[in-house]
């Protein structure tokens, strides 16, 4: 009895595992990212943040995005507040574009472990006074 237990409790969580796994191989925005660095914008905002201090954590397979923003300092942009959001990317002419909550970020670059969302390259065309974000893993 103890046995059939034992498999039946591995079995549940190898399922339940499973199903909070929401990237797929070939996704490569999902998952976790820290937002380390802001600059642009009207001001000339230039800041750095610490790695895991604002998370951003993409979920492909049910397009949401999860931001724990923890940012106490004085900064002038520090991204998106706590908070769960919808997210798209949209692909136009070779580039990629997201948008959250249905509003368009702006152009996405990913390189490795790397990734610029830059709110001057829009699916509309070139703009001023954008923020570009910068993303690690």
């Amino acid at each position: 009895m103890k046995t059939i237990l034992s498999i039946l409790i591995v079995i549940c969580c190898s399922v339940a595992c499973q199903q909070s796994d929401d990237c797929n191989d070939n996704d490569q925005i999902c998952g976790e990212w820290s937002l380390v660095h802001v600059n642009g914008g009207f001001a000339g905002v230039n800041d750095s943040f610490d790695a895991g201090t604002m998370l951003w954590i993409f979920q492909a397979n049910s397009h949401q995005l999860k931001v724990e923003n923890n940012h106490t300092g004085n900064s002038l942009y520090n991204g998106l507040a706590t908070g769960t959001y919808s997210y798209e990317i949209i692909a136009l002419n070779d580039k990629q574009f997201i948008t959250i909550n249905n509003e368009e970020m702006g152009q996405i670059t990913l390189e490795q472990s790397n990734m610029i969302i830059d709110q001057n390259s829009t699916t509309q065309g070139a703009g001023a006074d954008g923020f570009i974000l910068s993303l690690k893993r």
